[in-house]
């Protein structure tokens, strides 16, 4: 049996959102976590949940330890119905999706900034209207793109037999009267244990 496949943290965050919104089962016809196939007239009402946009920005000072990034990741959710009055569907979508951002934004489930938490921030909000024909059925679609900031590192991984570190030292007055017998100087020794790559990863 091959190891399972890790989920990146964006996907457990989309898959987080759809569990939660996608509810009850039979509101939406088509639950989609991708934009293929195209939607057909016959798969609506439609919810789309999608990972739309990432950006990685550095996270502190240059050359100053392992690469460390501020992520910033788009999570498209988009909201499709087929229509017979425009002003009525936008008022209907509008509501749904106010609908949606309370379910997510108010489950302390899903806001929880403590141990395991899936984001760190919410930075951005957007909505964007859509009403494109399809054939002889037209529709209106109300995308909420939503920005999570998180962060991550890349620690170095030791890949040698360094085990221990150990260090002997004095008290400075010791070190200042380097003609002094070794014998004779007092220490103070300490060691360290060091994690290797077999011990990260056995």
């Amino acid at each position: 049996m091959s190891d399972p496949v890790p989920v990146s943290p964006v996907i457990a965050l989309r898959d987080a959102i759809v569990s939660r919104i996608a509810v009850p089962a039979d509101r939406y016809k088509t639950v989609r976590r991708t934009l293929v196939p195209q939607l057909q007239p016959d798969q609506l009402p439609a919810l789309t949940v999608i990972v739309a946009d990432g950006e990685s920005s550095p996270d502190g000072d240059g050359n100053a330890g392992e690469p460390r990034f501020v992520e910033d990741d788009t999570i498209g959710i988009a909201v499709t119905r087929a229509v017979d009055d425009t002003a009525v569907a936008e008022g209907a979508i509008a509501a749904e999706i106010e609908a949606i951002k309370d379910r997510l934004f108010t489950d302390p489930t899903f806001v929880n900034f403590g141990p395991g938490s899936l984001f760190e921030s919410i930075v951005k909000v957007k909505r964007r209207w859509l009403f494109p024909p399809a054939g002889e059925t037209y529709f209106v679609e109300l995308r909420l793109e939503i920005t999570f900031r998180g962060r991550t590192s890349y620690p170095p991984v030791v890949r040698d037999d360094y085990r221990e570190l150990a260090v002997t030292y004095a008290p400075s007055d010791q070190v200042a009267d380097p003609g002094k017998p070794l014998e004779e100087r007092s220490s103070i020794e300490r060691a360290w244990v060091v994690n290797t790559y077999e011990d990260q990863f056995p």
